[in-house]
C-alpha cells in the first residue's frame, strides 16, 4: 500500500495525501501578503561555494510556507479521481499494489494547524487554530475531502476580533518590548485551546457490537494539549461543543486540561484519557515542584469506569502508552525556573522559560498500575495486578516526545516479565523555538530551522524495562531500514 501511494502522489497538491508524510500539507491556500514571512537573515545568505539550486529549492520551499502555515485555510468540501493523478512505479508488482490501493474504503482523519498568523502576530504552531481533515476512500478510485477548522471558544472569538486574546505556553498575545504589548500579555489568558494536535473518532467504527441502544453519539474527538477536547460531527467536521457537554457521561472529564493524546485499549473497548498538571506542594513529596499525572479510562457507553493518579518529580511529557497492565509514560527530567516563572507572569516572557530540561539527570519511565477494573497486567514479579508504581530510570538523559509500539512481554514461564518501549528520542532539546519560531521577533523561517544546528535530531530507541527489578535492563538504537520516514531522520 505505501508503494501504491508514492505511486500515486503525483505533483498536483490533492494527490499529497496519498502519502500520510505531511497531511496538513494538502490544502492550497491564497499566496499570504509580502513580507509575512520573513526571508533567512543575511548572515545566512549562501556561500560563494554554495549549490545554486540548492538555494532556489530553498526559497521555493520557504514560499510554500508562507502559503501553507501563514494563511487561514476555508472549509471545504471536493471529490478526488486517485486513477488520474497515478503515474508509473518501478516495481514487479505495481499494477497490483495500484489496484490494491484504489480499491480501499474507509475514513482518513488528519488534525492540524490552520494557521500560525492571527491578526498581526504570529502563534506558535503547536498552538495554532486546528483545522481537520476526513478523506474518505470510495473503493472505486476516488475519495472525497471534507476540511474544516475547529470552532473552538478562542478560535471563534480571535477570529472575530483579528487578533491574538491568549498566549498560551509558547507564544505571545502581544510585543512584550511595547508598553501596550506588554499590557497585552500581562491581562491573557495564559491557556490557548485550538484543538489542534489529535484526532479520534469514538466510539470507534468496529465497535458497533458493543455499543449500547440507545448509547452515545458517535464523535470525532479533536484536542490539543492542555485544554478540554471538543467534539466533531465525523461527517460534516461541524463542532459541536466541548466533549463533555456533547456527551454528557463523560462529564467527569469537565474542566480537565487535558493532554492532546488518548489511546484506545481494544480489548477492552476503553479510550483512555490522560492529563498532566504542575504542583507545588512542600508538604507532599518534599518541597519544590511536583507533577500530577491522571488517567480516565471509558468504555463504548461513554461512562468512566476506571480512574488513577500518581504524584512525581517535576517533568516534561507529551505522549504516553497503554500496555495490559500500565500507562507507561517517558519521564524527561526538567527543572523548574522560578525566574522564568517570574517573567512569565509579569508578561514578560513565554511559558517555555519556566522550566528547562536537566541534560545531567537520566530520562525514566513511569509504569502506573492501570485503574480498578478487570484485566489486571503482569506486575512486579509476575503476579496478576501486583505492585505499585515503577520509576525505571535510564542510563542517560533523554526526551522523548513520542511512541511507537509499547508492550509487556514474558517468553516463559521462567521469564521475568518485561516492558519494551519504542520511543523517538532526543539527546538534547530546547523548547519554543520549532520550525524556526521567534516568538520575540514576530518571526517564522521553518526551513532555516530545519537546515540549522537548531534542529535537534531524533533517534528511534527501544529500552526494555524489567518489572522484577524495576529497572531498564537494555537500551539501544534502531537502525533505520527507510531514507525517507514520518519519525527520526
Amino acid at each position: 500500500l505505501a508503494l501504491a501511494a508514492t505511486a500515486l502522489a503525483g505533483p498536483r497538491p490533492a494527490s499529497r495525501v496519498l502519502t500520510a508524510a505531511r497531511p496538513t500539507m494538502t490544502i492550497s491556500r491564497p499566496e499570504a501578503p509580502p513580507g509575512v514571512l520573513p526571508r533567512a537573515p543575511s548572515d545566512a545568505r549562501p556561500r560563494p561555494d554554495s549549490d545554486p539550486d540548492q538555494e532556489s529549492r530553498r526559497r521555493a520551499a520557504t514560499d510554500t510556507w508562507s502559503r501553507v502555515a501563514l494563511s487561514e485555510p476555508s472549509d471545504r468540501v471536493e471529490r478526488w479521481d486517485l486513477r488520474a493523478r497515478a503515474r508509473p512505479l518501478d516495481h514487479p508488482d505495481a499494477e497490483a499494489l495500484i489496484s490494491e490501493f484504489l480499491s480501499t474504503r474507509g475514513n482518513y482523519y488528519v488534525n492540524g494547524l490552520a494557521s500560525c498568523r492571527v491578526g498581526s502576530r504570529l502563534v506558535h504552531p503547536f498552538e495554532s487554530h486546528g483545522y481537520v481533515k476526513r478523506l474518505e476512500f470510495l473503493g472505486d478510485g476516488t475519495a472525497a475531502f471534507t476540511g474544516r477548522g475547529v470552532g473552538t471558544v478562542l478560535t471563534r472569538l480571535e477570529r472575530a476580533l483579528n487578533r491574538t486574546l491568549a498566549r498560551g505556553v509558547m507564544s505571545f498575545a502581544g510585543d512584550p518590548r511595547t508598553p501596550l504589548g506588554w499590557l497585552a500579555n500581562v491581562l491573557a489568558p495564559q491557556a490557548r485551546n485550538g484543538a489542534n494536535l489529535a484526532v479520534r473518532l469514538w466510539p470507534p467504527a468496529g465497535a458497533g457490537a458493543r455499543l449500547p441502544a440507545p448509547g452515545p453519539p458517535r464523535v470525532l474527538i479533536a484536542a490539543g494539549d492542555n485544554g478540554a477536547p471538543y467534539a466533531l460531527d465525523p461527517t460534516t467536521l461541524e463542532t459541536l461543543g466541548p466533549l463533555a457537554d456533547v456527551v454528557p457521561s463523560l462529564r467527569a472529564l469537565k474542566g480537565k486540561r487535558l493532554l492532546a493524546h488518548t489511546r484506545y485499549d481494544e480489548a477492552r473497548g476503553r479510550l483512555v484519557f490522560a492529563a498532566n498538571a504542575v504542583e507545588v506542594d512542600p508538604s507532599r513529596n518534599g518541597p519544590g515542584a511536583k507533577t500530577k499525572l491522571e488517567f480516565w479510562e471509558v468504555d463504548v457507553t461513554g461512562g468512566v469506569v476506571a480512574y488513577s493518579s500518581h504524584v512525581t518529580d517535576f517533568m516534561v511529557m507529551h505522549d504516553w502508552a497503554v500496555t495490559d497492565g500500565y500507562y507507561a509514560v517517558p519521564k524527561n527530567p526538567a527543572r523548574m525556573r522560578w525566574g522564568g516563572l517570574a517573567r512569565f507572569l509579569a508578561g514578560l516572557g513565554r511559558g517555555v522559560e519556566v522550566f528547562r530540561l536537566a541534560f545531567d539527570e537520566p530520562g525514566a519511565f513511569l509504569l502506573i498500575p492501570r485503574g480498578s477494573g478487570p484485566g489486571a497486567g503482569l506486575g512486579p514479579g509476575g503476579a496478576e495486578g501486583s505492585g505499585g508504581v515503577i520509576e525505571a530510570r535510564s542510563d542517560a538523559f533523554f526526551n522523548i516526545f513520542h511512541l511507537g509500539p509499547v508492550y509487556e512481554r514474558r517468553a516463559t514461564t521462567t521469564q521475568a516479565p518485561e516492558v519494551v518501549v519504542y520511543g523517538v528520542s532526543f539527546d538534547r532539546y530546547t523548547f519554543g523555538g520549532e520550525m524556526g519560531f521567534d516568538a520575540a521577533n514576530n518571526r517564522f523561517d521553518p526551513v532555516g530551522w530545519s537546515s540549522s544546528d537548531m534542529a535537534p535530531k531524533p533517534r528511534l530507541e527501544r529500552f526494555v524495562v524489567s518489572l522484577e527489578e524495576g529497572t531498564v535492563a537494555s537500551r539501544e538504537r534502531v537502525p533505520l531500514e527507510a531514507r525517507r520516514t514520518d519519525g527520526p531522520g
